[in-house]
């Protein structure tokens, strides 16, 4: 079985609100590990025209699609108006990779994901 016939990348959530304070000073820092890594992996599958998968958490900006989100420890994030809650830059999606947005806390739950029009 040819395994690369069967194979996606999910990028999910990696969105440039994590990477405000990454510059070209401080990017060999293992806080950005993650990001590094996460480049890596989507070098490979870019190299071998594997199907990417890049998914970002987006709120709009009336605060009517976070849910339960705000009644932890977690403060308003990923609104629809903010730039940084487009993709990262270091990761961003190139042309051909599938896109999803996601307004609640499931990559597949109500997206294209779960709908199957990839």
């Amino acid at each position: 079985m040819n395994t690369e016939q069967k194979i996606a990348l999910l990028v999910i959530d990696i969105q440039q609100e994590d990477f405000t304070e990454m510059n070209a000073s401080n990017i060999h820092l293992p806080q950005w590990d993650c990001i590094r890594n996460a480049k890596r992996v989507l070098d490979i599958f870019r190299a071998k025209k594997l199907p990417i998968i890049q998914i970002k958490e987006v709120h709009r900006k009336h605060f009517v699609d976070f849910g339960r989100e705000l009644d932890g420890s977690e403060t308003v994030h990923c609104l629809e108006n903010d730039p940084n809650t487009d993709y990262a830059r270091l990761t961003y999606p190139m042309e051909g990779e599938y896109l999803i947005t996601k307004r609640r806390y499931s990559a597949f739950f109500g997206t294209d994901l779960e709908k199957g029009f990839m």
